[in-house]
């Protein structure tokens, strides 16, 4: 339980060490008792997935492939327990923002049969904004909103939300132009998914699986509304102060002002965050 303090402290290093702590002391348990039903099914796959998905992609670590564990932990107990899908679909979502996930990483630990886990499947895979890629693209989005219309509008998300005000972002999230522009569509789209995140309910993991403001920050910077983009970051950063992401985006909007002194600034805070032996953040990074 520590974790979700250090989560909302911002540091996330420390809560990802905590929860893969607390995920090891959960399977001894397991393992020595014998234990099965709901402490297993939920408490376990809680700090399994709070790690790798959350944790470690905002403290920009590479994943400990939590999310196959916790996928393999769930199994087909997300029929007789909903919450179980909330948190099987984060494995969606997670690997595919980490430094060194690999493509088709979180697709994959979202497979089996017996659940819509890989509903959000399409909304993360980071090619599917490759133009050369459009018909592909296309697919996964009418795909994704087949799967969305079959969603029965009680089911919820997690615990605090309904499952149609999380997909309201997602829903966004797929509709982002699939080329550079129009630049001020994109922009338009993500504040209204960044609207859309503030709306949602407090949960722990958080619902939404990365600060859709990084997005809208990174839209804003390329459009070279620079001012915007600042505000933007800072915002984000007030709730969110070690997310490496984040402080890159700040500080490449300062250098694009002219602000050096400020930009080093924010490059000394990311080093402190960012994991060494992860290749170094590109704009497109965001």
């Amino acid at each position: 339980m520590p974790g979700h303090i250090f989560l909302q402290t911002g540091d996330y290093e420390l809560a990802a060490k905590t929860n893969v702590a607390a995920s090891e002391a959960d399977r001894a348990y397991v393992e020595r008792t014998g234990a099965s039903g709901m402490y297993p099914l939920m408490y376990w796959t809680h700090n399994i997935i709070s790690s790798p998905t959350h944790a470690c992609s905002r403290a920009l670590r590479r994943s400990d492939r939590g999310g196959t564990r916790m996928v393999s932990n769930v199994g087909s107990a997300v029929s007789d327990m909903q919450m179980l899908e909330g948190l099987r679909d984060m494995s969606a979502l997670g690997p595919a923002r980490l430094p060194r996930g690999g493509r088709g990483a979180g697709r994959r630990a979202a497979g089996g049969p017996g659940a819509r886990a890989g509903i959000l499947a399409p909304c993360a895979g980071r090619g599917a904004g490759d133009p050369r890629r459009a018909r592909l693209a296309e697919q996964e989005r009418t795909a994704f909103a087949a799967a969305v219309a079959a969603v029965p509008a009680e089911d919820r998300f997690l615990i605090n939300n309904s499952a149609a005000d999380f997909l309201a972002i997602a829903k966004l999230r797929c509709s982002m132009p699939r080329s550079r522009q129009p630049a001020a569509r994109a922009i338009g789209l993500w504040a209204k998914a960044a609207e859309r995140q503030e709306m949602l309910q407090y949960d722990e993991p958080p619902p939404w699986y990365e600060p859709v403001a990084r997005r809208q920050g990174f839209a804003l910077l390329r459009a070279g509304r620079h001012a915007e983009a600042e505000a933007v970051f800072r915002q984000a950063l007030a709730e969110r102060p070690r997310d490496g992401r984040l402080l890159f985006g700040l500080a490449e909007t300062l250098r694009a002002q002219g602000r050096e002194g400020d930009a080093k600034l924010r490059r000394g805070r990311l080093a402190r965050v960012w994991d060494p032996s992860a290749r170094a953040l590109r704009t497109g990074d965001l």
